[in-house]
């Protein structure tokens, strides 16, 4: 489903998209500055060549304005997923997450954990290697405490997605229709 309004709004506060976002608005900046014109107008080729370079010499300057864009969707190609609370988590090295209810995630998922108290090093996005069932999965790394029922986890987007949505908004942030200029 598309995203609501509130829900592009929730995601632009979103410290672990924001990075997300960021990383991708990079790639792509780095990308266009090394593409050659191919089948794109000169006039395309340029303005996003000269973009991309504005965006990596001030990357903090154009982030914002990418997740702004990125959060209302225009182009409705991004899912929202609903927040499963979190159970538990154990002390342990993987640390393994409990929902308290089925959290729909397979191997390759991107995850963000929010708000998981005690056990707080899973708290961020991971992309999940092992899911145990239907309410356990894995998140690297030492654990610091078993968590309590506290947080919630919550399926995102793939990188592929936010990447070929943050390419469209590369091109439209120029004037450029990324299809036919």
């Amino acid at each position: 489903m598309a995203l609501t309004l509130a829900q592009g709004a929730q995601l632009y506060a979103d410290p672990g998209y924001l990075g997300r976002v960021k990383s991708s608005m990079l790639r792509t900046a780095y990308t266009v500055r090394n593409e050659v014109q191919g089948t794109q107008s000169v006039n395309a080729w340029v303005k996003r060549r000269a973009f991309a370079v504005r965006v990596l010499g001030s990357p903090d300057s154009y982030v914002s304005s990418f997740l702004a864009s990125l959060a209302a969707d225009g182009g409705l190609s991004l899912t929202w997923y609903q927040p499963v609370n979190i159970a538990s988590s154990t002390n342990a090295n993987p640390s393994v997450v409990t929902t308290a209810v089925a959290h729909g995630l397979v191997v390759g998922d991107v995850v963000e954990i929010a708000g998981h108290l005690v056990n707080t090093t899973v708290n961020g996005v991971w992309t999940l290697a092992t899911v145990g069932s239907t309410t356990t999965f894995t998140v690297p790394g030492p654990a610091a405490g078993v968590g309590a029922a506290t947080g919630t986890a919550m399926k995102q987007e793939t990188d592929i997605t936010v990447n070929f949505t943050i390419n469209n908004i590369f091109s439209a942030m120029v004037d450029l229709n990324p299809v036919s200029d």
